[in-house]
C-alpha cells in the first residue's frame, strides 16, 4: 500500500509540474486526485487575485454550478488547525452554514490548501457510495496530495499574474 501511494505521489508531482495553464492544470489535478483517492469527485476552491475573503470553485468554462465560499478570520484559523482536513458532518456550525447551498454531503471531506502558511483554497472530495474518508492513512495520503496540488495551483496563479503584468506592460508601450 505504501509503495502504491508513493508511486501515485511521484507520478502526480511529475504530471502537474508540466503545465502552468490554470484551466488545464485544474482539470488534470481533479482527474488525478479523483482517481488516486478513488472518490466520486474532486472539487477545487481557491482565492482569486484580489479576492482573499472568497474561495471560488474552479470549473470548466461551461459549468453553471460554481461553489462560492466567504472566508473570514475564524474560518482561516479553523483551516490552519485542520491540516488533514475535516468531514463536512464534523465541521463547526460557522462553516456548515456557509456551504448549505453547495450540495455538500455529510461524508464529503474538505482539505485546506496553503501557501506561505495561509489557506488559499480547499479541496473537496466526495466519496463513492457514502463510504467514509476518515481512515488515518487515507487522511495523510490526501493531505500529501493536497500539498502537491497547492504548490502547482499556486505556481499557475503566479504565472497568470506574470502573464497579465506582461500583457499590461506591452499595452503601455
Amino acid at each position: 500500500e505504501g509503495l502504491r501511494e508513493r508511486s501515485i505521489i511521484e507520478k502526480l508531482g511529475m504530471e502537474i509540474t508540466k503545465s502552468f495553464q490554470l484551466d488545464e492544470l485544474v482539470n488534470l489535478v481533479k482527474d488525478r486526485l479523483t482517481n488516486a483517492i478513488d472518490v466520486e469527485s474532486t472539487r477545487i476552491l481557491i482565492a482569486r487575485k484580489g479576492e482573499s475573503h472568497s474561495f471560488s470553485e474552479l470549473t470548466p468554462e461551461n459549468s453553471n454550478s460554481v461553489m462560492q465560499l466567504t472566508v473570514d478570520d475564524r474560518m482561516r484559523a479553523y483551516f490552519a488547525s485542520q491540516f488533514e482536513g475535516f468531514m463536512a458532518a464534523d465541521a463547526p456550525e460557522f462553516f456548515s452554514n456557509r456551504v448549505t447551498h453547495c450540495k455538500v454531503q455529510p461524508h464529503d471531506r474538505f482539505i485546506p490548501m496553503f501557501a506561505k502558511d495561509e489557506a488559499f483554497g480547499l479541496l473537496l472530495f466526495s466519496p463513492r457510495d457514502q463510504k467514509t474518508l476518515d481512515d488515518p492513512k487515507q487522511r495523510q495520503f490526501m493531505a500529501t496530495l493536497a500539498v502537491q496540488a497547492s504548490i502547482a495551483l499556486q505556481n499557475a496563479l503566479l504565472y497568470d499574474d506574470l502573464r497579465e503584468q506582461d500583457r499590461f506592460r506591452r499595452e503601455l508601450e
